[in-house]
């Protein structure tokens, strides 16, 4: 027997567009910016080079085909974010590729850095209403066509069964869209990445408003868990919270930092084994609440005046394949993302038991 559909909330889309995308990850997210990786994300040498990288269009008659042939991104007349150090390489090995397929085409390195939410434009032109907008080696789904006058739900299936490492994870995630239409066909629009176990569905231009590490009313917790926690609570006076937690909540960010290094600092000199967490009061943070604490794991938050609605995948981090239901005259009915499928199965079972 089927399982049943849970809700699991819903967004508003003012601008008709939606991003679907890792929101843990939102701190890659540069709206209308130039592209800059974050320091921290990476290593020194890392982050250097990939703020050196360049964006490249591919130009000429057969611009289109040979960027089909060449198959390095999702849309085939850009290729983002090339590091520094492989900008020869790059062009070395498109100009072989079109001089054995007699592709007339050429790279093109623009001057400038091609902003998310201008790629995301792209991508939506190029797939007719849905497509891939690529940033610092990940996946984030754009679809337009949604109706802006009213809230749209989120709903999610388990996987059932009577195997107890899956039943409850999500298998598919859907947003009704015009529910009572005829679904003419379904398109596979590709694959979102997820790196943080999580994903939101929000509005396209309302995201230039997110706010992933700086706190919203200057505040920040600081947890610490797991088999030292009491030791260390004790040892350094940390307050007890629920869930056999320890730690500061609700404090000013700036004396919550100041607190949490300290605590840092003492369990790598005494070789403590447990988690710390310090958490700025973001959208991120405000946002990843109610995936805590919700049997839906799942949560709405406003964001740049309007809601998005984010929830855990249930299945760690991937490719998870996004679908379109459309009618015959091309309306939008359906968005769908499968989580679960034979091959996620198979990576849990090959974890239990290792």
């Amino acid at each position: 027997m089927p399982t049943r559909r849970e809700r699991l909330g819903e967004f508003t889309c003012p601008s008709g567009a939606v991003f679907l995308f890792d929101f843990g990850s939102m701190d890659l997210w540069c709206h209308d910016r130039p592209p800059v990786v974050p320091a921290g994300m990476m290593s020194e040498d890392a982050t250097r080079a990939a703020n050196a990288a360049a964006d490249y269009r591919i130009d000429g008659p057969d611009a289109e085909t040979a960027g089909r042939k060449w198959d390095r991104q999702w849309h085939p007349r850009y290729f983002y974010d090339v590091p520094g150090h492989a900008l020869d390489k790059i062009t070395e090995s498109f100009d072989q590729l079109c001089k054995e397929h007699g592709f007339r085409a050429k790279l093109t390195r623009l001057p400038e850095r091609v902003p998310h939410r201008t790629r995301a434009a792209d991508a939506l032109e190029h797939g007719r209403g849905a497509g891939i907008a690529f940033l610092s080696g990940m996946h984030a789904v754009v679809i337009s066509g949604l109706p802006t006058d009213r809230a749209l739900p989120v709903f999610a299936t388990r996987m059932g069964g009577r195997d107890t490492a899956v039943r409850d994870r999500w298998e598919w995630v859907d947003v009704d869209i015009r529910p009572r239409a005829k679904v003419a066909r379904r398109e596979e629009i590709g694959p979102v990445t997820v790196d943080k176990a999580r994903l939101f569905f929000a509005d396209l231009d309302a995201v230039g408003a997110w706010e992933h590490e700086r706190p919203l009313d200057g505040l920040a917790d600081f947890l610490i868990w797991g088999k030292d926690a009491p030791l260390a609570a004790r040892t350094l006076n940390i307050p007890k919270l629920a869930n056999n937690e320890f730690g500061w909540l609700d404090e000013p960010v700036g004396e919550v930092a100041r607190k949490g290094i300290a605590v840092e600092q003492e369990q790598q000199k005494r070789g403590w084994k447990m988690a710390t967490d310090f958490r700025p009061h973001s959208h991120h943070y405000r946002l990843m609440k109610p995936l805590r604490e919700e049997p839906t794991q799942s949560g709405c938050i406003e964001v740049g005046g309007a809601t998005v609605c984010g929830f855990s995948t249930t299945w760690g981090d991937g490719f998870f394949p996004v679908f379109r239901e459309l009618t015959a005259a091309g309306e939008l009915v359906r968005i769908r993302i499968r989580l679960g499928d034979d091959k996620r199965v198979d990576l849990i079972h090959n974890l239990y038991r290792k």
